[in-house]
């Protein structure tokens, strides 16, 4: 089988293999160097699938288990949705209750979102929000169960006239819809702020079927900690955080019950579905998804190609990968953040206390792999207060790469590091600690688990494949760690062995396949550099879906909000007002620098407000 787009086979930048159609293990580097080489992925495939084949996660035809074979189900109406279409409704007593008769979920729900005034243990940050509860199948594929689940919804007004709703989920997976509304004061993406933002929190999170596999925060969070970074695909290191993760997935089995089958992107899909139709507009969505999010709307844009008003998917991952279990292309550009982190500390020494050791990127980042090195070898350094782990380490700088916000105070806490200034290391810990608690939750009944239980539950319940022992998961685990120095380890330790031990599957779980022609055009949005969703991977899925747009940041972090950028607003503007795609090779370059203070910030985001 050919490749799709001959006119780029002999093209060293070719995303795809001509000779069989398939991805190369890693992409050319030469293609990282620039604007222009990046995106000649792109403008090599021009818009819709490149070939009859996917993406693989290795050379050559993907493993049976990787990509069904069978024809696969059209995704419409579930039986019970046919069927039920005359059933009363159900009082909330609890988030879920037992029907005296079968609910009516019909494919274009009559039922109307009665909005009011939020129940929040802080209505100062609420004050502006309005919300409501929507009932939905607790169990779309059980044609016995007359289980109902209420989804609670949050919604942020439009300035004046609005334009219609756009359902947002923040990602993780884990993270809940409506205390991150909170957070984002409302509206998620800056210049959106004339239609209706929309959230709720998804299956496993919040307070839809909580993901808690343990009732006691510190064990939870003491079993995540216990869970070691292999340094290789070898056995002995995937065996160590083998025997580690299976305590923890061993307890949730236990803890999650039936509600562990219950999780899943194709359920919240169809939540999804119900949340559209209960809004009573067009029957479209209208979607900003981000990170995990780009998972749930391609998902969606799958199973209901013929519902996609506007999808836009921001710091995306490779969907193919994502449902297998073996998504390495997150990492494509992790290393090349880090080293944009210490060259952009360089160019503002007056920001960034890591220039009190060096002004040089080389020589800060040098220092800085040295420091992994040495805790490697030696193990947890105990002369720091709390104890440096290398895998505190590597974890705090990867959420740090994420937001350009926590720049600063990161590189004061790697001076303190580096400089061996424990008292200052254990000042800095502490204000991370009491900030990280001293904020209340708007929203009651929040799960307060560990974040990985819950982005287990919640991914790992898509993931098709199961391994049965370390030594069996050495080939899948082995692409991960040349993509980056020192976060390989860790993708593979957090989510790809979780995932290998999961004990559920979703009920329903989407098999692929991605090759899909919506209503609608999606739009794909990714930073030239983003730390733990590359634009490799926002390239494949924009190639899949027939018709997609694609828009790029010239920015390092993670998804495009954490940029500010007149350019990124426009184009966003005219996708969610008439549909219009960005031109082929369209980059947008960001409004403030790498390392900024807030008076930048304010001054970029006022910019773009004013159009």
């Amino acid at each position: 089988m050919g490749c799709g787009y001959s006119r780029c086979c002999d093209d060293p930048h070719d995303y795809y293999s001509c000779s069989n159609g398939y991805r190369p293990i890693y992409p050319d580097p030469v293609a990282y160097q620039s604007i222009n080489g990046a995106l000649r992925y792109y403008d090599c495939q021009g818009y819709g699938p490149p070939s009859q084949y996917h993406p693989s996660t290795q050379q050559g035809p993907p493993p049976e288990w990787a990509y069904p074979q069978h024809q696969y189900p059209v995704y419409r109406k579930t039986k019970r949705q046919r069927d039920n279409e005359n059933a009363g409704a159900l009082a909330a007593t609890s988030n879920i209750l037992l029907a005296s008769a079968a609910p009516a979920f019909s494919s274009r729900s009559t039922s109307k979102l009665q909005w009011g005034p939020c129940q929040s243990t802080n209505t100062t940050v609420t004050a502006g929000l309005q919300c409501a509860t929507l009932p939905v199948p607790l169990d779309y594929q059980d044609e016995q169960c007359n289980q109902t689940l209420y989804l609670n919804l949050a919604r942020s007004p439009a300035e004046g006239q609005s334009k219609g709703t756009i359902l947002v989920n923040f990602g993780g997976p884990g993270l809940d819809g409506r205390n991150n509304l909170v957070s984002s004061n409302g509206v998620p993406v800056l210049g959106l702020s004339e239609y209706d933002w929309v959230t709720w929190d998804p299956r496993g999170t919040g307070t839809t079927l909580p993901a808690n596999c343990y009732s006691d925060t510190a064990v939870s969070t003491n079993a995540s900690a216990a869970i070691p970074f292999p340094q290789n695909a070898t056995v002995p290191e995937i065996s160590k955080a083998w025997d580690a993760v299976t305590n923890i997935t061993s307890t949730c089995k236990d803890t999650l019950g039936v509600n562990g089958t219950l999780i899943g992107s194709a359920y919240t899909a169809r939540d999804m579905l119900q949340i559209v139709d209960a809004l009573g507009e067009d029957g479209l969505l209208r979607y900003y998804g981000m990170s995990y999010g780009s998972a749930l709307g391609q998902i969606f844009a799958a199973m209901f190609p013929d519902r996609v008003g506007r999808i836009v998917i921001d710091g995306v991952l490779n969907p193919h990968q994502y449902i297998t279990g073996t998504d390495y292309q997150q990492l494509a550009t992790t290393d090349a953040v880090l080293d944009n982190f210490f060259s952009s500390c360089e160019a503002r020494p007056e920001i960034c206390n890591l220039t009190m050791l060096d002004t040089s990127q080389q020589s800060l980042r040098q220092q800085f792999n040295n420091k992994l090195d040495k805790l490697q070898k030696d193990g947890p350094d105990a002369s720091f207060s709390p104890l440096l782990r290398y895998e505190t380490l590597v974890s705090s700088v990867l959420a740090t790469l994420k937001s350009h916000a926590r720049w600063p105070q990161t590189a004061t806490l790697l001076y303190a590091i580096l400089s061996d200034n424990k008292a200052l290391y254990t000042k800095l810990s502490s204000a991370s600690a009491e900030s990280a608690s001293g904020t209340p939750q708007a929203f009651p009944g929040v799960s307060a688990n560990s974040f990985g239980e819950i982005t287990s539950a919640i991914r790992c319940s898509d993931v098709l494949t199961r391994i049965p022992d370390p030594a069996a998961d050495v080939e899948l685990a082995k692409p991960f760690f040349p993509q980056s120095r020192f976060e390989g380890g860790l993708l593979v330790a957090e989510t790809h062995i979780p995932c290998m031990l999961w004990p559920f599957k979703a009920k329903e779980q989407y098999t692929g396949n991605f090759d899909v022609k919506t209503k609608n055009p999606i739009l794909v949005v990714s930073n030239i550099y983003d730390p733990i969703t590359s634009l490799d991977a926002a390239l494949n899925a924009s190639a899949t879906f027939h018709g997609s747009g694609l828009l790029v940041q010239d920015w390092y972090g993670h998804v495009s909000t954490t940029g500010v950028s007149k350019c990124m607003a426009s184009h966003l503007r005219d996708y969610f007002a008439n549909g219009t795609l960005p031109e082929r090779g369209t980059v947008c370059e960001a409004d403030i620098p790498a390392f900024y203070i807030e008076e930048e910030l304010l001054a970029a985001a006022k910019s773009v407000l004013s159009g």
